[in-house]
């Protein structure tokens, strides 16, 4: 297989490219898992010495940078244009799709506090609810189909993707009340969780997927490899150590592909982090007892001890104290 180079005029043409079939500037997590290499160039700075993170290139191209603000007037007015469009009741998985970050407010109660899942919104608005019964005989039988169609187990996030409800009908016990996590269900199925055990296994694993965009972010935040390999161990918890990912991420081999530590932008990256890296389901990576969410809050708090300095104003003090209650709570427009 020709491996692409990615030069300067090749990774704005895929971006244009890109940009021009999502009609909206792609995220970084959009980008990264189609063209996990570019970013690599980006963070590298071989597109620019002076440009190395998504923000900067964004910046350079004149693209928008900050989140949308999902307020619940803009949330109605996205859901109505969309219903408009298609002159039939929308599904979940097609309004994720446009607009993930308006479903993310609903489910976080952003846009009414008793409205945190999709058919509650649509209630709300006055819709025919899109239901599904994921009885356990039902979340076995797309569960088999899938598997025979990829001709492998389908990953958390692929089965996710496609039956999202079957995935919270696990969590919530009513598959079996003794089985409430992904990888309860695939030991209750026969599929044991496959552990990294070799260095080839753990670099496919950081070269695709949910793998490459977390190692993306942490550089983007900031985070140092002490801080990928906290995020990697509880991502993957069963499949490998703490002490293991060290191991791997101080190979040689990997020295150019990881990177270097450098400064995030702002503390917008922050927020975005905490966005892109929470998946639904209460084993997601905001789950494990908040401990990702507490790894990306340390990192944040970090960023603004040193962005104040010593003597800071009591106005700026506040400041941050609000930036990082927002960012606690799941709610970081600032």
């Amino acid at each position: 297989m020709k491996m692409v180079k990615w030069t300067a005029e090749k990774i704005d043409e895929v971006f244009d490219k890109m940009n021009e079939e999502l009609e909206r500037v792609p995220t970084l997590r959009n980008f990264s898992k189609k063209y996990g290499r570019a970013i690599v160039a980006i963070n590298q700075g071989r597109y620019d010495p002076q440009i190395t993170t998504w923000n900067q290139y964004l910046e350079h191209r004149n693209c928008e940078t900050h989140r949308q603000a999902w307020t619940p007037e803009k949330i109605d007015e996205v859901f109505d244009e969309m219903q408009e469009e298609l002159r039939r009741n929308l599904i979940c998985k097609e309004f994720e799709k446009k607009y993930g970050g308006a479903l993310r407010a609903i489910n976080q109660g952003r846009y009414d506090p008793q409205i945190t899942t999709w058919n509650q919104y649509l209630k709300h608005r006055g819709y025919e609810l899109n239901h599904q019964t994921w009885t356990p005989e039902k979340i076995d039988e797309v569960f088999d189909k899938m598997n025979e169609d990829l001709g492998r187990v389908p990953t958390r996030t692929e089965f996710e993707k496609e039956y999202g409800r079957a995935i919270v009908a696990i969590n919530q016990g009513r598959y079996d009340p003794q089985i409430t996590t992904w990888s309860q269900y695939l030991e209750h199925r026969g599929y044991a969780t496959i552990p990294i055990t070799t260095q080839q296994a753990f670099e496919n694993l950081i070269k695709t997927g949910r793998g490459q965009e977390i190692v993306n972010w942490v550089r983007e935040i900031g985070g140092d490899n002490g801080v990928l390999a906290d995020i990697l161990a509880v991502t993957y918890e069963g499949r490998m150590t703490r002490e293991q990912v060290q191991e791997y991420i101080s190979l040689p081999t990997l020295r150019e592909y990881l990177g270097e530590t450098r400064k995030p932008q702002s503390g917008v990256v922050f927020a975005e982090a905490y966005e892109a890296l929470q998946p639904m389901g209460k084993d997601g990576l905001m789950g494990k007892d908040g401990l990702i969410r507490d790894i990306l809050l340390n990192r944040a708090r970090e960023y603004y001890m040193e962005k104040l300095g010593a003597n800071p104003t009591p106005e700026q003090k506040q400041e941050v104290l609000e930036e990082m209650r927002r960012l606690a709570e799941g709610d970081g427009n600032g």
